[in-house]
């Protein structure tokens, strides 16, 4: 198969040793990625293939977790995570919009009509009330933090989704991270969260909450803009 022309979100058909396999151009790390879709028999023969293929070049095996930690590197959200699906929101102030999430390029307005149209149409003209944002928390601070129970700041090596809150400059909540990890490549505490509109603007320096020894404390966090981490070589 030649891979040189699939678009994103494109399949092509070919072979992978003796196995007829669908090869996509999708993935979950923000990177130039690709998925095989195989038979359920054939699986473990297009494994074992593409790992020796791939040994001349370093190729590893990673699981879950990592992905968890590029996908917020490059700004993708969850769908049970960084927002819910309006049949599973327990309460109103739990759905969310496409342009709240940044997703307003998926969605048509101009067909025929549809449930939520028309407050579709007027949250686009009018703006929304909340906007998904990149956090990036202050080390320094964190480590401060820290320090004054004299211990070190842990680094996860998995991204945590249990959600934090996130505060104005004088303590008032505004929102909420929902998801964020310890960047190994940029060397930074990063987040994805939902909140006002009015503080979504990049270099506003925010308040995030952070927990040592059950005592909830918050740090600076500043509004930066997503993909955190963007390589030229994704656009290829």
């Amino acid at each position: 198969a030649d891979l040189t022309a699939l678009r994103y979100f494109g399949i092509i058909r070919g072979r992978v040793g003796d196995a007829e396999v669908e090869v996509s151009r999708t993935g979950y790390t923000g990177d130039l990625g690709y998925e095989i879709w195989v038979q359920k028999a054939d699986a473990e023969a297009v494994y074992d293939s593409v790992m020796l293929a791939g040994r001349v070049s370093g190729l590893l095996a990673v699981g879950l977790d990592a992905m968890d930690v590029t996908r917020v590197e490059a700004g993708f959200i969850m769908n049970g995570v960084d927002y819910w699906s309006a049949h599973h929101c327990l309460t109103d102030d739990r759905k969310t919009s496409p342009w709240e999430l940044g997703l307003g390029w998926t969605v048509n307005l101009d067909r025929e009509p549809f449930v939520g149209q028309a407050a579709l149409r007027h949250e686009k003209e009018h703006g929304s009330p909340r906007t998904l944002v990149g956090l990036v928390a202050d080390w320094d601070e964190i480590e401060a933090l820290f320090d004054r129970y004299g211990l070190t700041p842990e680094v996860p090596s998995i991204a945590w989704r249990d959600g934090r809150p996130v505060y104005d400059p004088n303590g008032r909540w505004i929102g909420q991270a929902t998801s964020g990890t310890w960047s190994p490549i940029l060397k930074k505490n990063l987040a994805l969260a939902q909140i006002e509109t009015a503080h979504a603007v990049e270099g506003k320096r925010l308040q995030i909450e952070v927990t040592v020894e059950y005592r909830r404390h918050t740090v600076t966090a500043t509004v930066a803009k997503t993909p955190f981490y963007d390589p030229p070589q994704k656009k290829s």
